[in-house]
């Protein structure tokens, strides 16, 4: 029981972490009230790059995120003819720089001996660091023409789970929190 709230505990943190990094563009000309179901686009297996290249586990944590969430906001899958729009997902993994940062401080000192003091300010900055980063990107696609009409994604620091239960839980909520924004607000069901 505790190890079952302490993934919904986790779920619920990464979900706010990733809901407030969530970028989206989409084709203002598509009614996206119209969408109803939708289909994998091919090849079926996920792309990923990265150091998780080639693992089919996180592939299908990703399609199991994306699907329970379509499912949750009411979308049907189906088989691709006949479908109104196709799903893609990307899943990416990097080492990037962080941003520099800069410190300031202020300092005030004062002598003995004598009516002195001093005043001092200090600024400087922190060496470059590197941080792994993921991406997670979720493309909603014309079937016919297969223009992108629709892309959500996430990318935020890189959080390395030994537990299949906690990695799936974070993929997930990131899912979620991408596909919440799907449709586009001004074309909400």
């Amino acid at each position: 029981m505790g190890r079952a709230a302490g993934i919904l505990f986790l779920s619920a943190l990464m979900w706010g972490c990733a809901g407030s990094n969530v970028r989206r563009d989409y084709d203002a000309s598509v009614d996206f009230r119209r969408l109803k179901t939708y289909s994998w686009k091919s090849p079926t297996p996920q792309e990923t790059r990265g150091d998780l290249a080639d693992n089919s586990l996180q592939d299908a944590r990703v399609r199991n995120a994306v699907d329970a969430a379509l499912t949750r906001k009411g979308y049907v899958r189906g088989p691709a003819e006949g479908a109104d729009f196709l799903i893609s997902a990307l899943y990416t993994t990097e080492r990037a720089p962080m941003p520099e940062r800069v410190t300031t401080g202020i300092g005030l000192g004062l002598g003995i001996g004598g009516a002195s003091g001093g005043l001092g300010i200090n600024l400087g900055s922190g060496g470059q660091e590197e941080v792994d980063r993921e991406t997670l990107t979720i493309d909603a696609l014309d079937p016919q023409s297969g223009k992108l009409m629709w892309r959500g994604f996430v990318r935020q620091p890189l959080e390395k789970f030994s537990d299949p239960k906690q990695s799936a839980a974070a993929v997930n909520a990131t899912a979620w929190a991408i596909l919440s924004q799907f449709p586009p607000k001004t074309d909400r069901r």
